[in-house]
């Protein structure tokens, strides 16, 4: 539940940013955002590459605009959305799934990124 509401918000939140930069194609662009936020970690980035592609081609400098657009885009929804979508559908606070997610990282490396939220959800509901 939690991802497929990540999703619809990238789906959303890119279609904004690409008709903030005057982009031919937004609805387009926003779909494959939404389709490529269900692989975890390196979706949002996959999903900038036609997005700044389509941006060069209008103008060099509106790829740049897109490229900040979606990164700006990827940490709202990774440091805000996100930690507000676990609390809301899981119960967990969005501190812990940021500190799950910097510890898992720590530790484990990318590895480490993609269990330590479902690791702290599972230990959260066990104590």
């Amino acid at each position: 539940m939690a991802s497929l509401l990540s999703a619809l918000a990238f789906l959303f939140l890119p279609m904004l940013a690409c008709w903030f930069c005057t982009s031919s194609t937004p609805l387009v662009l926003a779909l494959v955002a939404g389709l490529f936020e269900i692989v975890p970690y390196i979706g949002p980035f996959l999903s900038a590459i036609p997005a700044m592609f389509i941006g060069f081609i209008q103008a060099p400098s509106l790829a740049i605009w897109v490229a900040v657009l979606y990164l700006f885009v990827h940490e709202f929804e990774g440091y805000v959305l996100v930690p507000k979508i676990m609390e809301k559908t899981v119960g967990q606070s969005p501190l812990l799934t940021l500190l799950a997610l910097l510890i898992g990282y720590q530790l484990a490396g990318i590895v480490g990124l993609i269990i330590s939220v479902p690791l702290a959800t599972a230990l959260t509901v066990i104590v």
